[in-house]
C-alpha cells in the first residue's frame, strides 16, 4: 500500500508543477460501485469465487494536458464482495480495498470523455466471513492483497453551474497472478467493475 501512495503523489506532484495545471485541475468527489469477478482455473479441492455487488466512495483528481486531455488518478475506498463456494457450500466474504486508477482522459466535447490506463487496488485488513471463522485474512484464502492492471471506461459530464455531475462506467483487468502458491496448478487473477457518480469541481465544463 505504501509504495501505491508513494507512486501516486510522485506522479501528481510531477504532473501538477505547471502553473496551467494548477489553475486548471479538477477534482471530483465521487460515490462507487463494484462487482468483481475471478477468473480461475480449479482443482477438485479448491473454492469457486463468485462476486457481488459493493460500495464505495472516494477522490479523483483531474491534471490537463491540453485542451482535450487529461491525466486522472486519485482513490476509490470500496467493498471487495465474494461469494465463496468450498465443497457445495457457500459464504459471504466482504472485505475492503483501495482502487487507484492511472488513466488519462480524452475529451471529445464537454459531455462524453473516454478513459484508458491502468489501475493499482491494495487490500485494507481481513474480509469479514459469514461462516467459521468469522474473518479470514488474503493469506488464508491464500490470494494476494496488490492487484495491478488495465483499466478503462466512458464518462459523462453534465454541467451544474460551478460544478459538474459526472457518471462513469469503468472496467478493470487484473494482470497480476493473485495466487501466493502457484505450485498446486491454480490460477486466480481478478478483475473489477466501477461505477462512479458524483460532483467535479474546477477547470472549466469538464
Amino acid at each position: 500500500m505504501n509504495r501505491i501512495v508513494q507512486c501516486l503523489v510522485i506522479i501528481i506532484s510531477l504532473l501538477a508543477t505547471g502553473a496551467t495545471a494548477r489553475a486548471n485541475m479538477r477534482i471530483a468527489l465521487v460515490g462507487a460501485g463494484t462487482m468483481p469477478t475471478a477468473t480461475e482455473t480449479l482443482t477438485p479441492s479448491n473454492r469457486i469465487l463468485e462476486g457481488q455487488i459493493g460500495y464505495g466512495a472516494g477522490v479523483l483528481i483531474g491534471l490537463p494536458l491540453g485542451s482535450h486531455m487529461e491525466f486522472e488518478t486519485g482513490g476509490i475506498y470500496g467493498q471487495f464482495i465474494f461469494d465463496r463456494t468450498i465443497a457445495g457450500a457457500t459464504t459471504l466474504l466482504a472485505g475492503w480495498n483501495v482502487h487507484v486508477p492511472f488513466v488519462f482522459n480524452y475529451w471529445f466535447n464537454r459531455h462524453i470523455a473516454l478513459s484508458v490506463g491502468g489501475f493499482a487496488d491494495s487490500g485494507i485488513g481481513k474480509f469479514s466471513n459469514s461462516g467459521t471463522p468469522t474473518t479470514l485474512s488474503y493469506g488464508d484464502l491464500g490470494i494476494r492483497n496488490v492487484n495491478y492492471g488495465l483499466e478503462g471506461g466512458l464518462g459523462f459530464s453534465f454541467p451544474l453551474g460551478g460544478a459538474s455531475l459526472i457518471i462513469d462506467g469503468r472496467y478493470s483487468y487484473g494482470l497480476r497472478e493473485m495466487r501466493i502458491d502457484t505450485s498446486i496448478g491454480q490460477s486466480t487473477r481478478i478483475n473489477n467493475v466501477v461505477g462512479l457518480v458524483g460532483l467535479r469541481f474546477g477547470g472549466g465544463h469538464k
